[in-house]
């Protein structure tokens, strides 16, 4: 499991993990002073249950659609909202949208009942999920304070929800994308109004050369074909955009803040008939290519914040390795965020300047905490570092300090 387990009103949340491996997703609830369980809600419905036609035969029960965080919890309305993985394999499967993989969905809290739910990916074949937990928020719309949901995905775009209905709240528009009748891609995507936040095409600097089946590369943009002939650069790649980092808000600036990276990567498809399920391996079904993308401008990455009501980049730094450390806004007008090679940042949360720095000894791939002890305000970070872009720099400890 990658979910720290959420309480709320006697019950434990946990969601299952298990994403490129063939596994079922899905989330349960236990009774936290007993643990017996009381209920589960699975990401691939079988057939006859919502959902469960988006499916073909029996894709569903290796289906993937994983749950890699934690929910966000309405208490007003006992709404639970959580989001999904990639289905899997990412490849060869049969026609169908594949709900409730790379979705948002919203269900009762008490009993796990379905009530709502958003697709950003239909038939998601680039490994393009979201794995960051959402938000939940309040903005102003046209003069009207609505209830917002945000989910930052791996496709660069942040997914901003009524979560009242989970249909758009400032727009999203299904567009036309290439096709691959082999992949039974599906015709549309959503596009979200607004900006961008990490590359959407692949650098072809990065991929001169010869593949690693001895051809030349392909480029290609966001939603790109993969097919079994060659080998198709894309962008954002598998650590691109945004990943495991949660985003935050802050209601003083009504921006989002985004960790992200512009990691790319080619991939092409494994054939279907080499493409076999055995429990505990990988069941992905592409080969990657990395090209000349091993190199750090490669994994650059960015810390964006992205205005709620319009969905427009507020201001953006822009960082030499990927942001994976997620960030926290606090009420003091600051915002928290910290690189691979171990620097902790506090930035203005209004204009972005910094404010402050310190070095700690391992890189910083976690969110940081606030709290207040006797009226005094402190932020908690752990440094542990991470394994898949450089620096790594490893470690084991944890910081605090005043804030003030």
């Amino acid at each position: 499991m990658t979910v720290p387990p959420i309480y709320y009103n006697g019950l434990l949340y946990v969601g299952m993990s298990g994403g490129e491996f063939g596994a079922r997703g899905h989330i349960s609830a236990y009774n936290a002073t007993d643990g017996k369980f009381a209920w589960r809600f699975y990401t691939c419905p079988q057939p006859g249950d919502i959902g469960g036609h988006t499916w073909s035969g029996s894709e569903w029960m290796t289906c993937g659609s994983t749950v890699w965080s934690y929910p966000a919890i309405d208490t007003q309305t006992n709404t639970m909202y959580f989001s999904t993985s990639n289905a899997d394999p990412w490849v060869n499967r049969g026609p169908g949208t594949n709900l409730f993989s790379a979705s948002m969905v919203a269900l009762d809290a008490s009993t796990g009942l379905y009530r709502n739910h958003y697709q950003m990916v239909h038939h998601d074949i680039w490994d393009y999920d979201c794995p960051s937990p959402p938000i939940l928020f309040d903005t102003m719309i046209g003069g009207v304070l609505r209830k917002g949901i945000a989910e930052a995905c791996k496709t660069g775009w942040v997914y901003i929800l009524d979560r009242t209905n989970m249909q758009p709240l400032i727009g999203i528009a299904e567009k036309k994308v290439p096709q691959s009748k082999a992949q039974n891609t599906w015709p549309t995507q959503p596009h979200p109004v607004g900006d961008a936040f990490a590359t959407q095409c692949a650098t072809k600097s990065l991929f001169t050369g010869k593949a690693p089946d001895g051809k030349p590369y392909k480029l290609g943009c966001i939603f790109a074909p993969i097919t079994t002939t060659e080998f198709t650069a894309v962008a954002p790649g598998a650590l691109g955009g945004a990943n495991w980092p949660p985003i935050s808000f802050s209601p003083q600036t009504n921006n989002i803040y985004v960790c992200s990276g512009n990691m790319q990567n080619a991939l092409k498809a494994v054939p279907k008939a080499s493409l076999t399920h055995v429990g505990g391996q990988g069941f992905t079904g592409v080969q990657f290519g990395l090209g000349k993308a091993k190199g750090i401008s490669a994994f650059s990455g960015n810390f964006t914040a992205i205005n709620a009501s319009t969905n427009k980049i507020a201001w953006r730094k822009n960082w030499p390795t990927i942001c994976a450390s997620g960030s926290v806004a606090t009420g003091g007008g600051l915002v928290f965020t910290g690189q691979a090679d171990g620097t902790f940042l506090a930035y203005n949360a209004m204009t972005g300047d910094q404010v402050w720095s310190q070095k700690l000894d391992a890189g910083v791939n976690a969110p940081a905490m606030t709290y207040t002890v006797s009226g005094k305000q402190y932020v908690a970070i752990y440094a542990g570092g991470g394994t898949f872009f450089d620096p790594k720099l490893h470690g084991d400890s944890v910081y605090a300090f005043a804030v003030g």
